[in-house]
C-alpha cells in the first residue's frame, strides 16, 4: 500500500494537472513525482500523458478505484496482523464508510493473536511524550512513569506521608536523612544502593524547571549503602512534600523500580510488563499495552481475554478548566479592569459550558474542591481594546478556546491565535511570553495540599510561567518554604483568593473522565492521577 498514491487518489480526481501541483499534492520534488506516475501507469492504477513543453499540463486518468483496493486488503490485514502493524495506515484520509468498516472489525479484534498471559489493552490517540520523570508535565506521561517509577516518599489523600524507597527520615537540624529500603532492585536487576539516590536527586534539584523549587539545597551525599544526606540553607517544611511529587521519582539511567517496566515504547506501541523482582507486591497483570488508534476508535479499555464483551464504566475526577490573563509588560492585561472585563464576560457564559462538554460542570469557585468559596465578581467598566488579544491555541483546548472566542466576537474584541503545539507549550519556559490569553485544562495528583503546590511552583505549569510578569507571587510562594505542611491549605486559600480577585485566573469549569472497561477486568482501584491503579488490577476467567 503506498501511501503517496493514496493520497493522489484522493486529492487529485481525473483531469489537468502541472507536474508541480501534483508534486506538491503528494510533497516530493516533481522528478520523483514523474517517477512514481510511471510506475503507477506501469501497475495499471492509472494512465497519465505528460505535458510537453513549459506550461502544458498533464493528463490524469484513474483506471482503478485505489481506496476501495485499499480497504480490501486492510481488511484482511486487520484480520492476519496486529492492529500495530497497520496503525499507520488507519490514519490515513479513509472516507467515513471505509473508517466505519476497520473501526467495526478492530473492535473484534483489538491487538493481536492473543497470548495465554493476561494483558490490558488500551487505546490511545498519540504517543507518549516523554517517559523520563523529570519531563512528565501532562497527565498521561506522568501516569506512565508512576508504573515504571517509584518515589521516596508518596502522600495519601489525606496528607499521611508514606515510605517508598525510603522507608525512614530523621532531620538534623538544617540535614534531612533518608534512609533507604534494602534489596531493592532496578529493572536491570541492579539493586537500589544511596549512590543511585544521590544521583538521581543531583539530577532533579539541577534541572532548570526544578532549580528554584530546590533552590535551598546546598549539598546531596550518600552516607553509607542505605543513607542519603540532604543538606539545606536551614530546616524548610516544603522539601518533604516535594520529594513525594512524580518528578522526584528515581531513575538510574532511565531504569526505574516500579511495579512496570517499560519494554517498548514507539509511536504504535507502548507496552508495559509486570516487574517480577518488584519490591512491592507484583502486579497480577503481566502486561499493559497502549496502542496507537485513530480518533474514531472506540476508547474501551479490553483485555487479552475479551472479545468485544459486555463492557462497565466509572467515572472519576478530570481536574479542571481555567483561563490565565496574563499581564505581560506592555499587553493588554496589565490593566486590571480589562481583566475584570473578560472576567465578567466569562463568568456569564460559564453556565453554557456543559453544551460544549456533557461531562463539564460549571464552576464558579475556585481550583480547591470543597476549601474554595463562591466570591462576589470583580466590579468596572466595559473596556475598550485597541490592540488584539494575542489567545494561545493548542489541539488540547482548541474546542473550549474557540468557544469562548464567540463571545469575543459578540461584543467586538479583536483578538488574534498565537498556535502552539501541546508539546511545545509545556516544554517551552518562553512560551507565555507573547500571550495574553489560554485556557488551560489542569489534572492534580489525589492529595489536593501538594498539588495545588506544584501547580503554582512547577516551571512547566504555566502558572509559573505567567508569575515571572508578577512580582509579587514571589512573596506568597516563599511563604510555603515556612510554613508547615498541615497549614498549606490556609495559604492556598489566600493565594487562589488573590489570583481570582485580580482575575490572573479564571475559573471555567470541573471535568469528568469516563473510562469504559470490560466487565472481567476486577479490582478497580483509582489511583493519584484519575486512572486505573495497574498494580491492582487482575483479570477473572
Amino acid at each position: 500500500m503506498d501511501a503517496y498514491l493514496f493520497t493522489l487518489w484522493k486529492t487529485c480526481r481525473e483531469g489537468s494537472y502541472s507536474i508541480a501541483e501534483l508534486a506538491d499534492t503528494i510533497h516530493l520534488s516533481p522528478k520523483q513525482t514523474k517517477r512514481y506516475l510511471t510506475r503507477w501507469q506501469e501497475d495499471g492504477w492509472l494512465a497519465y500523458t505528460s505535458g510537453r513543453g513549459r506550461g502544458h499540463l498533464t493528463q490524469l486518468v484513474w483506471l482503478r478505484h485505489v481506496e476501495r483496493e485499499y480497504a480490501k486488503q486492510m481488511l484482511e490485514r486487520i484480520e492476519r496482523e496486529s492492529v500495530d502493524a497497520v496503525t499507520e495506515e488507519l490514519s490515513w484520509d479513509w472516507s467515513p464508510a471505509q473508517t466505519g468498516r476497520f473501526m467495526r472489525k478492530l473492535e473484534q479484534k483489538f491487538g493481536y493473536t492473543q497470548e495465554s498471559s493476561d494483558a490490558l489493552l488500551i487505546p490511545r490517540r498519540r504517543p507518549f511524550l516523554t517517559t523520563d520523570p523529570l519531563e512528565a508535565a501532562d497527565i498521561h506521561s506522568a501516569h506512565l512513569v508512576q508504573n515504571v517509577f517509584s518515589r521516596l516518599f508518596a502522600i495519601d489523600a489525606d496528607g499521611k506521608l508514606q515510605g517508598e524507597l525510603a522507608h525512614h527520615y530523621a532531620w538534623n537540624g538544617p540535614v534531612l536523612s533518608l534512609y533507604l529500603r534494602k534489596d531493592v532492585r532496578f529493572h536491570d536487576g541492579s539493586l537500589l544502593t544511596s549512590k543511585d539516590v544521590t544521583k538521581s536527586l543531583r539530577k532533579l534539584v539541577a534541572y532548570p524547571a526544578y532549580a528554584r523549587s530546590y533552590r535551598h539545597v546546598e549539598h546531596i551525599q550518600s552516607n553509607g549503602p542505605y543513607q542519603v544526606d540532604i543538606t539545606l540553607d536551614q530546616r524548610r517544611h516544603s522539601l518533604l512534600p516535594k520529594l513525594a511529587t512524580i518528578h522526584t521519582s528515581i531513575s538510574k539511567d532511565d531504569v526505574g523500580t516500579g511495579p512496570f517496566q517499560l519494554t517498548r515504547n514507539d509511536p504504535k506501541k507502548t507496552i508495559l510488563s509486570a516487574f517480577p523482582n518488584y519490591y512491592g507486591i507484583r502486579a497480577l497483570l503481566d502486561r499493559i499495552e497502549f496502542i496507537q488508534m485513530p480518533d474514531a476508535y472506540d476508547p474501551v479499555y479490553r483485555t487479552s481475554r475479551s472479545d468485544s464483551g459486555e463492557t462497565d464504566t466509572i467515572a472519576t475526577q478530570s481536574g479542571f478548566g481555567l483561563v490565565f490573563l496574563n499581564p505581560r509588560p506592555g499587553g493588554p492585561f496589565e490593566r486590571p479592569e480589562a481583566r475584570h472585563y473578560i472576567h465578567r464576560l466569562i463568568a456569564a457564559i460559564r453556565p453554557a459550558i456543559q453544551s460544549l462538554n456533557e461531562r463539564g460542570f460549571p464552576n464558579d469557585r475556585g481550583f480547591l474542591e470543597q476549601f474554595s468559596s463562591v466570591h462576589p465578581l470583580p466590579e468596572g467598566p466595559t473596556v475598550l481594546f485597541t490592540q488584539p488579544l494575542r489567545i494561545k491555541l493548542t489541539d488540547f483546548t482548541d474546542k473550549v478556546t474557540r468557544w469562548l472566542c464567540e463571545t469575543l466576537d459578540a461584543h467586538g474584541i479583536p483578538y488574534e491565535f498565537v498556535p502552539i503545539g501541546f508539546k511545545t507549550s509545556i516544554t517551552d519556559f518562553h512560551s507565555f511570553d507573547t500571550i495574553d490569553l489560554a485556557v488551560h485544562a489542569e489534572v492534580f495528583e489525589r492529595n489536593l495540599p501538594v498539588a495545588f503546590h506544584q501547580f503554582l511552583t512547577n516551571d512547566f505549569s504555566p502558572p509559573a510561567k505567567m508569575f515571572r510578569q508578577m512580582p509579587e507571587m514571589n512573596k506568597w510562594i516563599d511563604r510555603y518554604d515556612e510554613t508547615p505542611f498541615e497549614d498549606w491549605m490556609r495559604l492556598h486559600q489566600t493565594v487562589e483568593r488573590y489570583l481570582i480577585d485580580s482575575s490572573y485566573f479564571i475559573p471555567l469549569y470541573d471535568d469528568t473522565r469516563i473510562i469504559p472497561f470490560p466487565i472481567e477486568l476486577q479490582n478497580i482501584t483509582i489511583d493519584s492521577f484519575g486512572y486505573f491503579d495497574f498494580s491492582k488490577l487482575w483479570i477473572s476467567s
